[in-house]
């Protein structure tokens, strides 16, 4: 079974509008590898309003590797998450040797406040 692994504390949204969700390690002794299976987005909420945000997982885990899960919110979704923090829940198959398992991963993710910008001067 390969083991999926996700942080407990909230995470920081990253520039890059994303954030490293989970991580996939597939055991060494897994003839053929791991496959994941995660939707290509999911749905959150952040102030009372739905957005989406994509979910980067790889296809194939190799044995004995591991992998990341990642989640990228969209412009509008990372602007109206500033100071505030969300949950993103997704839902991860993974499959080893023929034996399949499903987990739904619940991910705290949260942004800074944007710095305050300095009045120009006239």
């Amino acid at each position: 079974v390969a083991r999926v692994t996700v942080p407990k504390a909230a995470l920081k949204l990253g520039g890059d509008r994303s954030v490293r969700a989970a991580t996939v390690a597939c055991p060494a002794g897994a003839a053929g590898g791991c496959r994941v299976a995660a939707p290509k987005a999911v749905k959150l909420t952040i102030a009372g309003r739905a957005y989406t945000a994509r979910v980067l997982a790889p296809a194939r885990v190799a044995a004995g590797r591991s992998a990341t899960v990642r989640l990228v919110l969209t412009k509008a979704a990372a602007r109206t998450l500033a100071g505030r923090s969300a949950t993103v829940r997704v839902k991860l198959t993974t499959t080893v040797a023929g034996t399949r398992v499903t987990r739904t991963l619940a991910v705290k993710v949260k942004a800074p406040k944007p710095a305050k910008r300095a009045a120009a001067k006239r």
